[in-house]
């Protein structure tokens, strides 16, 4: 997951509405899940199977983020899972949000900063060799020219 900072632990609603039990057995203590804003709720999927929402008031510091694409600011993972099933569609599954830490992100636009940089330097050099066989390769003919018109 790399490092993350813990924002809440919370429940995984609605469970029954969606697509939890279908894929019950996949939904094991630590997997991933995607955070996703629809319809004024957060929804968590695994892979394309949405298995329920967060409740309004554990979505609430989240909105804001979300409905301003940032959704890849959290990192989520089941962190509870009624072994049987069994308990209230309310209570079977809870989830972990964490922030990923900024320190990383400005580790990446710095690295792609200087990569853009570098490929620019590549490209300006590549053309500068451009030029210099092509000066070389005048001055060859003017030689040959010149050494023609000695003749």
């Amino acid at each position: 997951m790399g490092e993350t900072i813990f924002l809440k632990e919370c429940y995984i609603l609605g469970t029954n509405h969606y697509d939890a039990l279908g894929c019950w057995k996949k939904l094991k203590i630590g997997v991933s899940l995607n955070l996703k804003y629809e319809e004024g709720k957060i929804y968590l999927y695994h892979s394309q199977d949405k298995i329920g929402y967060l409740s309004d008031e554990d979505a609430m510091g989240l909105i804001p983020y979300m409905k301003a694409d940032q959704a890849d600011i959290y990192n989520s993972c089941i962190s509870y899972q009624d072994k049987e099933g069994r308990a209230d569609e309310n209570t079977r599954l809870k989830v972990v949000i964490r922030i990923k830490n900024k320190k990383n992100k400005k580790n990446n636009k710095k690295n792609n900063i200087k990569n853009i940089k570098n490929n620019i330097k590549n490209k300006k050099n590549n053309i500068k060799n451009k030029k210099n066989k092509k000066g070389k390769r005048k001055n060859n003919e003017r030689e040959m020219a010149s050494e023609m018109t000695e003749r």
